[in-house]
């Protein structure tokens, strides 16, 4: 499916909940250069197999707000320029993204010029070798919620020009690497743990486990869970 609806420039609406994305592996470019999309219901796709999300929805300079609480990103390896000049996208959800395998972010959020708030704490960064750019001219971003202290080989400019960002600390244009990228003394915020759950019974069932730090799991551990149901939503779950 990479390039499927690229420089679709007229396209506004696109309906595909009967798409069967079981087996996709690449999806790289495919939304790309669509800039006068509106709408986006991608609720219904499978993402379990993909690989690549490079440049997925870069350009798509219409779209107000975006969804992928259902993506299941546990075997992305690229993510670069996935949200690369989405201009409006004021609204964001990547509650259910799991990053462990992710080793390229270059200008993942470049030029989202309407986003305010990013919560980016399920990101597990520790096999990313670069976040060159990643948060570029992100104008009106104030509050990036991470836990997390990231490093990264290549993190040149990673915070250029977003001038109302703060976290623990006020923006500082003079430093905008990933040594920034840290709820402590940099410009992430730190989020604290709520809706914890516990395990009931209800008509949705476990689907997927995962750590804190984004690994998979076979069963609940002593602690706490992130958890995926079968109707979509995304639970804390608290083992004790």
């Amino acid at each position: 499916m990479a390039s499927m609806f690229r420089y679709c420039t007229k396209l506004s609406k696109l309906n595909l909940s009967n798409f069967d994305t079981r087996n996709v592996t690449d999806m790289k470019y495919m939304f790309s250069g669509c800039s006068t999309l509106e709408k986006l219901d991608l609720s219904s796709f499978n993402t379990a197999n993909v690989t690549k999300m490079f440049g997925m929805f870069y350009g798509c300079s219409n779209l107000s707000e975006l969804d992928l609480s259902k993506f299941d990103t546990k075997n992305v390896k690229s993510m670069p320029y996935m949200f690369y000049n989405c201009k409006q996208l004021a609204n964001l959800n990547l509650s259910s993204f799991n990053t462990a395998n992710v080793s390229n972010m270059y200008c993942m959020f470049s030029f989202c010029e309407k986003l305010t708030v990013l919560d980016l704490s399920n990101f597990n960064t520790k096999k990313v070798e670069n976040m060159q750019y990643m948060f570029q001219y992100c104008k009106s971003l104030q509050t990036i919620y991470c836990n997390d202290t990231w490093t990264c080989a290549e993190s040149e400019d990673m915070f250029f020009g977003c001038e109302n960002l703060k976290g623990a600390v006020p923006y500082n244009k003079n430093k905008v690497d990933v040594s920034m990228a840290n709820p402590k003394t940099g410009y992430f915020t730190k989020k604290k743990i709520s809706g914890v759950t516990t395990i009931t019974n209800s008509d949705a069932s476990i689907q997927a486990i995962y750590s804190t730090d984004g690994r998979r799991l076979n069963e609940l551990q002593r602690g706490l869970n992130i958890v995926r149901m079968s109707n979509g939503t995304t639970q804390k779950i608290l083992r004790k």
